[in-house]
């Protein structure tokens, strides 16, 4: 039917007629009479239309099922605000044309390509599968053999749109796609210019936190610019960081950050040389300090993917029990002929379980009294006792040793037992332990605490009960901060350091494993407000960061996991509407206003229904969803309905509202 053409939806309950004429693709009916809401116009160039697979800045991408070829396709639209600009509409065909040109595996491919009720469309391959962003999301970073395979693959398939005379130019980890057979797709050409076409956009739509300088300075782009976001990618593949450390709009800012980029050594001590010096070599503030070229990328990751083969080698028992063998010939020390490898090997490398802490033993025969009796009450579970004559202890001036052990023991038990926490001073100890008179033992288990309080992660402890109650206590920042991933991983190490234990402290120890682990029932509720508040404030990128640690909590709910999914899309909205608002107002706009102030601002702009979109919208990020159905300009309407409209029904009806 033509476009200008009238055309009448009949309600199949109580026939009563519409004129849908004015209707998108995929849009919402109610009738009149009945109020029966019906999805119309879902048959797209022979393509019907079951859903919404995302929402982007610019464009709405639906799931589709191709009816004479039987399979399922992705179909891009423009969204509203968009679909209605002549320039707009010239770069979506032109990136369908351009994408129509690339022909590789590694590359999401385009059908065809359209204009049906005023919308113009392009129908692509539909990649089942997750982004990368998503995976790292949910799983945490990856190993880097696993990172430079993607990034690999995501090289051959830039490359190949660069052989067609294609930049990208908004590389990020959730523009590379894994399908259900370890295959990565680059996908979502939307900023793809040629490579002699000058970008006349106003706005710099590409993700800053990836996007290379030149970019930003709105300089000349070649392929050495998709390689800067490559490796950012590459970055937050192998750490799980993505963002920057505070919300900033300013592109001096964000200019200086990539000026001052941190070696990935500094961030991930111990990692291979020539993995950190590629990601550092592709992320040069200057473009000439970059490989120069997809060749010259790929030869250098062949390069790091060998290094990093021949490190997991080198980790073998087998290759570890060789390179003693060549040490001890090379210093003149002979081995018995009759030990074999497998012996060497399980000799040498099977870790040797470690002696339980010694505690501390005092001159004077009334602090060993107060010591056996703290320890007695720890193994009969009485901290409260336990707490009393560890601070009994405390008062003690000479007995530097007793000192630390005892300040250790009653910040733990103050925290389990609700109470205050004392403040101990640590230079004071520190002092009386290099004071004459103190033993060696005594400076260790200063040493040893003194170490805890500096030390965030334990692992530089060798005492197992140590290492056990700072893990517990690492655990719990670690959670209070929503990541819960990082916490489960220290109680994970907790446990099995506590596995070499006995004793009073074996008890007491496991008594604050399981104190620990009790406080973070609560971690859901906390996790949830205050990425909500995050939200609110408008800082979306502490937000997402906040939501995607929820979705690794083990106990979480499907009705809070499909919230947080619903959120995350939320953001993807946000994130447009309010860098709009930002160029169009001014100092007028100020991060976490509220939903009023929003819809006063836009309305200033004249532009129609987005003053109750964006207040809509504000409702969504702070979670009243009540509220937000309600500020729908769309809702129970039967006129035109934007993409818009369609992803707040399909949020809504997934929220059960």
């Amino acid at each position: 039917m033509a476009d200008n053409k009238i055309e009448i939806w009949q309600c199949p309950v109580c026939n009563s007629q519409l004129d849908i004429s004015g209707l998108g693709f995929y849009e919402s009916v109610t009738c009149t009479g009945c109020g029966l809401t019906e999805t119309v116009h879902t048959v797209i160039s022979g393509c019907r239309v079951e859903g919404v697979l995302g929402v982007g800045g610019m464009s709405v991408v639906l799931r589709a099922r191709d009816l004479m070829l039987n399979r399922y396709v992705a179909i891009k639209l423009l969204n509203e605000v968009y679909r209605s600009q002549p320039e707009r509409v010239a770069r979506f065909k032109n990136e369908s044309t351009m994408m129509a040109k690339v022909r590789h595996d590694n590359v999401v491919s385009v059908y065809s390509a359209g204009l049906a009720r005023n919308q113009f469309y392009i129908i692509m391959e539909l990649v089942n599968g997750k982004d990368l962003d998503t995976i790292v999301g949910e799983e945490g970073p990856l190993k880097p053999l696993t990172a430079i395979e993607y990034t690999t693959q995501a090289v051959l398939g830039l490359q190949a749109a660069n052989n067609a005379g294609l930049l990208h130019r908004d590389m990020k980890p959730g523009n590379i796609i894994i399908d259900s057979a370890g295959c990565a797709k680059v996908l979502d050409f939307g900023l793809a210019l040629g490579k002699h076409q000058e970008d006349t956009e106003e706005l710099i739509w590409a993700t800053p936190y990836y996007a290379p300088p030149e970019t930003l300075l709105r300089g000349e782009e070649d392929a050495r610019t998709d390689i800067y976001a490559l490796g950012m990618t590459l970055r937050y593949l192998l750490t799980g960081i993505g963002s920057f450390d505070r919300t900033t709009q300013s592109i001096d800012e964000l200019l200086t950050y990539k000026q001052q980029l941190l070696p990935l050594a500094e961030i991930l001590p111990g990692a291979n040389e020539s993995l950190c010096d590629l990601v550092d070599h592709m992320t040069a503030y200057d473009p000439l300090e970059r490989p120069a070229n997809y060749p010259d990328l790929l030869a250098e990751l062949a390069a790091v993917r060998a290094a990093l083969l021949s490190d997991e080698a080198e980790k073998t028992p087998e290759k570890r029990v060789a390179h003693i063998f060549r040490t001890l010939r090379f210093i003149g020390i002979t081995l018995t002929v009759a030990l074999t490898v497998a012996a060497a090997a399980a000799y040498l490398f099977i870790p040797k379980p470690q002696q339980s802490y010694i505690t501390p033993v005092s001159k004077s025969p009334a602090c060993n009294l107060l010591l056996q009796q703290a320890e007695q009450a720890l193994s009969s579970r009485d901290f409260k006792l336990a707490n009393d004559k560890f601070r009994q202890l405390m008062a003690e001036p000479n007995e530097p040793a007793l000192l630390a052990w005892s300040a250790l023991h009653t910040a733990c038990l103050a925290e389990m037992l609700n109470l205050p926490t004392a403040r101990t001073d640590y230079d004071a100890f520190v002092r009386m332990a290099a004071a004459n008179g103190a033993s060696p033992a005594a400076q260790q288990i200063v040493a040893d605490f003194n170490r805890m309080v500096a030390n965030d992660s334990g692992n530089g402890l060798q005492s197992p009960y140590l290492k056990t109650l700072q893990l517990c206590k690492t655990a719990r920042a670690h959670y209070a901060k929503g990541a819960s991933r990082e916490a489960e991983t220290c109680m994970t190490s907790a446990d099995v350091a506590r596995r070499e234990l006995s004793g009073p402290y074996a008890e007491f120890s496991n008594a604050y494993a399981a104190h620990v682990r009790k406080g973070m029932v609560d971690v859901e509720r906390v996790s949830y407000k205050q990425a909500l508040q995050a939200l609110q404030a408008h800082n979306l990128a502490e937000g997402r960061r906040r939501l995607r640690a929820m979705q690794s909590l083990p106990q979480l709910s499907q009705a809070r996991r499909t919230e947080i999914g619903v959120l995350l899309e939320v953001c993807d909205v946000a994130d447009a509407a309010f860098a709009m608002l930002k160029r169009r107002c001014g100092s007028r706009y100020t991060p976490g206003c509220s939903p009023e102030k929003v819809a006063e601002l836009v309305a200033g702009l004249e532009q129609g229904t987005l003053s109750s979109e964006l207040s809509a919208l504000c409702y969504m990020l702070a979670g009243n969803y009540r509220q937000a159905a309600a500020r729908n300009p769309y809702r129970g309407r039967a006129e035109l309905q934007a993409p818009f409209a369609v992803v707040m029904k399909d949020w809504l009806q997934r929220l059960g509202y």
